[in-house]
């Protein structure tokens, strides 16, 4: 099963749409995940009326009525896997143990954003994975990201958007 996940769109601060690239490859029947920052409602309505299924959080630079919508983190079971999303919030240093220290639960996965910066490293069995932004990342391209779920695992993969 893959999963598809994105974070910090930040539209329409740096960006006028998320990239078509995006729809290109995520259908009506695909699981979206987006780790907040969203900057602007209407892009939580776009990704809900464009994916099958739809899990996101507010980020620190949503504004009030994204985060009436929307939870601060959230756990989730897809398949066998449970997984966690939380936006991050802070200096970019330590960003990843925050995270992972958000969720005292076992977890096979903790999605996170804040920092536009990819990220897909383990602590401990826990993937720990930062899509990057799909508008604007720190250094290099914008990206989104890919979760592969299957019997062998659950492991994450990031897509540059050109």
């Amino acid at each position: 099963m893959l999963v598809y996940v994105i974070s910090d769109t930040h539209i329409p601060d740096r960006a006028h749409q998320i990239p078509p690239q995006l729809w290109k490859a995520v259908g009506s029947s695909d699981v979206l995940l987006h780790a907040g920052d969203f900057t602007d409602i209407s892009i939580l309505k776009e990704i809900k009326g464009k994916a099958g299924t739809v899990h996101a959080v507010w980020g620190n630079m949503d504004p009030e009525n994204v985060r009436r919508a929307l939870p601060e983190k959230q756990m989730l079971d897809i398949g066998d896997y449970r997984i966690g999303i939380y936006h991050g919030s802070g200096a970019a240093q330590g960003l990843v143990e925050k995270a992972y220290r958000m969720f005292p639960e076992k977890l096979d996965a903790i999605i996170f954003g804040h920092s536009h910066a990819p990220y897909n490293k383990k602590i401990k069995k826990t993937l720990m994975f930062n899509p990057g932004s799909i508008t604007f990342n720190r250094s290099g391209p914008p990206t989104y990201g890919i979760l592969h779920l299957d019997e062998d695992g659950i492991w994450g993969e990031h897509v540059e958007i050109k």
